[in-house]
């Protein structure tokens, strides 16, 4: 993390609780460090996706979480943002786990996991990242096609 990092962090997190959010751990230099650019792990409460730390990309150690009364709403918090390149589902049903997958507006959906592989695409959509990378897609982004037409001469 550079030092411009760190302070676009904490500008993100101080607007988030300017709008209400409330710091459950972290938010915060490590005291302990005297050098260096770190962010303590971070967790935001948030009630609504109205909040700044709900609607940016933050990337940093930063997490919000937020409650849903059903999934159908749970389904409209994660896509109503303009940024859009993974999410995740837990459930013990895989079969409503893909369901749910299904109706995420994003690049990559990961179930009852934190990573995908270096053997998958991954992208995002809407203002999340610039096409595809890794995978067979990624790699089709640096080449160019071309089509020969043959006759019998």
């Amino acid at each position: 993390m550079s030092g411009s990092s760190r302070e676009r962090i904490e500008r993100l997190v101080a607007e988030g609780v300017r709008a209400g959010g409330r710091v459950a751990c972290g938010g915060r230099r490590p005291g302990h460090l005297e050098r260096g650019y770190f962010y303590e792990p971070t967790l935001v409460e948030v009630d609504d996706n109205r909040n700044p730390l709900a609607q940016h990309e933050i990337f940093g150690p930063v997490v919000t979480v937020q409650g849903y009364r059903d999934l159908d709403e749970a389904i409209a918090i994660t896509n109503d943002s303009e940024y859009d390149l993974s999410a995740g589902v837990y459930a013990k049903d895989l079969t409503l786990a893909t369901q749910l997958a299904a109706r995420i507006r994003t690049g990559t959906v990961q179930i009852n996991t934190g990573a995908a592989n270096a053997f998958t695409p991954m992208g995002g959509h809407k203002q999340s990242g610039i096409g595809r990378e890794r995978g067979v897609p990624g790699i089709r982004a640096f080449q160019q096609a071309k089509h020969l037409v043959v006759g019998n001469g």
